[in-house]
């Protein structure tokens, strides 16, 4: 099974998109990060995320949480996120960041009208934060840019700043989602950096089986791998609880990696 898990996805790319090397004009990394915030509305970003949440919040009692959103870009998810807690009566209060400061001063235009949402500059591989700091840590649209090593080192430095929970949603690397998302970039995407990094986002992604395994490197207890439709995934590592679902795959002992449809 793991053998043919790895034939299906293909070997990871180590190139580098062009939203990682010199940015765009203002009007073209605009365009960019309206693409990406489109595919985490219609592609199942956002969902992945309030899926998440839902999981983790199903038995609690308390009304308010802070969360810290690691990567944001555009910060479409979290303006999502404060609409959908205020829905269910909760009030997220999201502290957003990136490394890019050219982002981050179109990040903080575009989350203006939202109270809830604050923009600023952060690096995901050296957080402020400290531990237990927020009570989500969520990421989004991120891993897939870091090495294994950085990876490992941002997950263990991320759960710590959790109080509850760390969430990372990204892409699930597979030759069937690298062949969809280059139908839906060519077809749907107005920018030209967003047609060439989509499809190579892809490539560069983990499957769930190498994300458990960096977890497992990461030393993080009660994780959960989802896969997440259409082509997504979602590490939950939680601080206390147990992981639910049916298992999928085979990781390092202590590590769960379990699916849900």
């Amino acid at each position: 099974m793991a053998l043919l898990s790895r034939l299906l996805a293909g070997p990871r790319s180590e190139e580098k998109e062009l939203l990682d090397g010199p940015l765009p004009d203002r009007r073209a990394l605009l365009g960019n990060l309206r693409d990406l915030a489109w595919v985490n509305r219609w592609a199942g970003g956002t969902a992945v995320v309030t899926w998440a949440l839902d999981r983790l919040l199903a038995s609690s009692t308390r009304r308010s949480f802070r969360v810290l959103d690691v990567g944001t870009g555009g910060a479409d998810i979290p303006v999502a996120l404060a609409e959908w807690g205020r829905r269910r009566g909760l009030a997220l209060s999201v502290d957003a960041i990136d490394l890019r400061p050219e982002v981050v001063e179109l990040a903080q235009s575009e989350a203006a009208s939202e109270p809830a949402v604050s923009v600023r500059c952060g690096d995901a591989l050296a957080l402020d934060a400290p531990d237990g700091a927020y009570d989500f840590v969520i990421s989004s649209l991120a891993l897939h840019h870091l090495s294994p090593s950085e990876a490992v080192a941002f997950l263990s430095r991320a759960h710590r700043a959790a109080s509850h929970a760390l969430i990372v949603n990204d892409l699930r690397r597979s030759r069937t989602a690298w062949l969809g998302t280059r139908l839906i970039a060519n077809a749907v995407f107005s920018s030209t950096e967003a047609k060439f990094d989509g499809p190579l986002s892809v490539l560069r992604a983990y499957t769930p089986e190498e994300v458990g395994a960096l977890a497992a490197r990461a030393g993080l207890p009660c994780v959960e791998v989802h896969r997440r439709p259409p082509f997504r995934l979602c590490l939950i590592a939680r601080k206390r609880g147990q992981a639910t679902g049916t298992e999928i795959a085979s990781v390092p002992t202590g590590v769960s990696c379990r699916q849900t449809r």
